[in-house]
């Protein structure tokens, strides 16, 4: 199930192995969701958020100011 959500990204197993230093990607075609462990280097490979790769683990994240600033003064008005 992991490896083919991951393929569906252009990710092969082979290409993700060699990147976590897995010696073949048979290990890559047993996974049934991406371990705990593997989480953020497959996100940083595949830019899949870790939110989708494992939501047991990471919940989707709260809107803060950060990732969804507030409006400014000019895009309240034109709302108007």
């Amino acid at each position: 199930m992991a490896k083919s959500f991951i393929s569906s990204f252009g990710v092969k197993p082979k290409d993700l192995a060699t990147f976590l230093g897995l010696k073949s990607a048979s290990a890559i075609y047993r996974w049934k969701r991406v371990p705990a462990q593997r989480v953020i280097a497959v996100e940083a490979l595949t830019g899949i958020p870790r939110e989708q790769l494992r939501p047991d683990l990471y919940p989707p994240r709260r809107p803060t100011r950060r990732n969804h600033p507030t409006p400014t003064q000019q895009q309240k008005e034109t709302r108007v």
